[in-house]
């Protein structure tokens, strides 16, 4: 947000943590071009954001849900990647960065699968981003020797699926709070 400020940018967090240490850093620059959602993934493509809305969508470090009896809970199962497709404009791009060798060869045979996304490189997966800059996770998951993965894709077609979920914004209820963080990060609104 701060390199682009000609962009506006939506982040979505489902840790009250992650989140608030957003809301400091937010506050702390005095950014204006930048919020965060603390909301489920799902939750905010089926209903926060119209169709062909998105210019550039980064999936960074997901969780992987491991076990079996989870995997339908990744955000980017085979239904989440077509519903994200439909917010997605023609010519966007899609990165992801999983931490995970398991959920990275899963989701690599995911995006194989589908049609609108296409891969910007040769290969699904690549070695590194040009350009990308780690997170402070992405650092920390690094020196403990975890490989990091890297997917950058880009919506080649257009997507006609209905989309039922899909609200009105103007309908949509809301709350914005505002105010200040003491000195141990509580939020007093």
């Amino acid at each position: 947000a701060l390199e682009h400020p000609e962009l506006n940018h939506v982040g979505i967090e489902l840790s009250w943590a992650g989140a608030t240490r957003l809301f400091k850093r937010l506050n702390k620059n005095g950014t204006q071009n930048a919020k965060a959602l603390l909301v489920d993934a799902e939750v905010a493509l089926g209903h926060l954001f119209r169709s062909e809305s998105l210019a550039r969508t980064f999936v960074i470090h997901p969780c992987p849900w491991p076990k079996a009896r989870h995997m339908d809970r990744r955000v980017l199962n085979p239904a989440g990647l077509a519903q994200l497709a439909t917010r997605m404009a023609m010519g966007s791009t899609l990165t992801v960065i999983p931490d995970h060798a398991e959920y990275a060869e899963w989701l690599g045979e995911v995006l194989r699968s589908q049609e609108t996304l296409q891969s910007i490189h040769p290969t699904v997966e690549v070695g590194e981003i040009p350009g990308h800059q780690p997170t402070k996770y992405q650092l920390k998951a690094m020196a403990q020797g975890i490989p990091i993965h890297f997917f950058e894709f880009q919506k080649a077609l257009e997507t006609h699926a209905p989309d039922p979920q899909s609200i009105d914004p103007s309908f949509m209820p809301s709350i914005n709070l505002s105010g200040s963080f003491d000195q141990i990060g509580r939020a007093h609104v």
